[in-house]
This record gives C-alpha cells, sequence and structure tokens, in this order.
C-alpha cells in the first residue's frame, strides 16, 4: 500500500490522536511542553527521517 502523498507536502495538518506530543529535536531525545490535542489543526513542513515522515511546526516536531 502507497503512503498518501499529502505527508509530502507543506500546509495545514490535525490531530486525528487523542494526543501527541510536541519535541525539540527530529530523534524525538528532547520533550518540550507542547502537546497538541485530538482535532487540532496546524501548519507543517514534513520532513523525512528514516523511513518516518515528522512534522516540523512553529511549535517544535510532532
Amino acid at each position: 500500500m502507497a503512503k498518501p502523498t499529502y505527508y509530502k507536502t507543506k500546509g495545514l495538518y490535525e490531530v486525528i490522536a487523542p494526543q501527541i506530543n510536541g519535541y525539540r529535536d527530529i530523534g524525538f531525545k528532547q520533550n518540550r511542553t507542547v502537546r497538541f490535542v485530538k482535532g487540532t489543526r496546524f501548519y507543517a513542513e514534513p520532513e523525512k527521517y528514516g523511513k518516518i515522515i515528522r512534522f516540523k511546526t512553529s511549535r517544535g516536531i510532532v
């Protein structure tokens, strides 16, 4: 199954999980106090980290 192409474009994204954390680095080693709860919308730029796509926002990496 191919990954959707919308993960590769810069734009508006919405959280569908109950909660996700924000991090300072792309390796998810330095946690921030920022939390995104279900329904939150944020602008982000996707960044590839290995086989995983992570999102860079103005508040941190999610």
